[in-house]
């Protein structure tokens, strides 16, 4: 069965008519405005091949599970210990999507259940002490250190001690970002959702409608409805990083308070436990064509003598990424030169400064280095 859904008033439309039909295959014939899915899972039976699984694999680690659920009898559970070993860096117990390309419009949607009481009691930790427990995560351009995710949504404990959901928003459109960057230059972003303590013990679910953008002229929306009503509307704010390839969703629970290396907090936890069900992912397609990714590229070269007397003559290799339209050195005595790969012979002793700058149509990038002639 083939289902589309026309979006005609906004995504309170969208989810109404959702609720309403029942989705049972993960591609349709996609035509101007319209929803094409993407993947859906209820977890009856595992789930589908767009998710991998981003945890550890004890029996406790994820698993389908009758205990709850709003799909017909089962949902999946996570869980995750202060003593687990790091997965792909962190301390993760998630499933983790398939990667998408950049700029894409979409829908993600999922329901979650924080346990109340028992064993599995979504307990309050220490003030600021929070976890993932849904990101979209950015894959970085050769070169570029992985930086925290551009979107993600949080519980945390506040200073007065109630337990909170927040979402952090972060966003770059130099080609090269890190964190302490983002950070200086007041692209870290968190509002508060709301209190999750009223939560404990039901099913919520939360819709993310996103289209995906370092720019304002690229046209980035981001609205987040909780239990069909919209809380945060972001529309016209950038929201991701300018990078060649699109996000990664992932959901379930990520803490890194546990392995001490990334939070000035020390949480007094040991064990959290979360369930996912209904999980969606919608492609909203538009009548324009797709936006082009342009990308500075990032510069670097190796150098190595082919006479080691003096005069000296040096051999330049260009090793820089990106798709590059020009190149241009200069060798630190004056000379310079425009091809993508040099000789140069330095007749004099003494120590220069070589410099290689390329560029693009998106810009520019130089690196230095010095030679020394003894």
């Amino acid at each position: 069965m083939k289902e589309v859904v026309y979006i005609k008033t906004g995504l309170l439309f969208f989810l109404l008519i959702y609720a309403l039909v029942s989705v049972t295959v993960s591609t349709v014939v996609p035509t101007n405005n319209t929803v094409q899915l993407i993947a859906h899972d209820d977890f009856e039976n595992g789930f589908s091949s767009y998710w991998y699984r981003a945890m550890n694999d004890f029996s406790y680690s994820g698993n389908p599970s009758t205990s709850h659920s709003i799909s017909p009898t089962h949902s999946y559970r996570f869980e995750l210990h202060s003593t687990d070993p790091l997965i792909e860096g962190g301390m993760r117990s998630e499933l983790e999507g398939a990667s998408e390309s950049p700029f894409q419009e979409r829908i993600y949607n999922f329901s979650i259940y924080l346990p109340n009481g028992g064993t599995e009691d979504y307990a309050l930790d220490k003030y600021d002490c929070d976890e993932i427990i849904a990101q979209w995560h950015t894959n970085p351009d050769p070169g570029e250190v992985g930086t925290m995710p551009p979107l993600s949504l949080h519980t945390t404990t506040n200073v007065d001690g109630t337990g909170h959901y927040f979402l952090m928003r972060i966003w770059d459109d130099k080609p090269m970002s890190t964190n302490s960057e983002l950070k200086a230059d007041g692209k870290v972003t968190c509002y508060d959702l709301g209190s999750y303590e009223g939560d404990k013990g039901k099913w919520v679910n939360w819709s993310f409608y996103v289209k995906w953008g370092w720019l304002q002229s690229q046209n980035p929306m981001l609205e987040v409805y909780k239990d069909g009503n919209l809380i945060l509307n972001l529309d016209g704010l950038p929201n991701t990083m300018n990078d060649q390839k699109g996000i990664n969703q992932q959901f379930g629970i990520y803490k890194w308070e546990w392995d001490g290396s990334y939070s000035p907090c020390t949480s007094k936890l040991t064990k959290r436990v979360i369930y996912f069900d209904d999980v969606s992912v919608l492609q909203v397609n538009q009548s324009f064509p797709p936006l082009q990714i342009k990308a500075a590229p990032v510069a670097s070269f190796s150098v190595s003598s082919i006479s080691g007397k003096h005069p000296l003559t040096v051999k330049f290799t260009d090793t820089s990424t990106g798709n590059i339209t020009s190149w241009s050195w200069s060798f630190g005595d004056g000379k310079t030169a425009s091809t993508q790969n040099t000789t140069h012979v330095y007749s004099s002793r003494g120590t220069y400064t070589s410099k290689l700058t390329i560029s693009n149509s998106a810009g520019s990038s130089t690196v230095t280095k010095k030679i020394r002639v003894v």
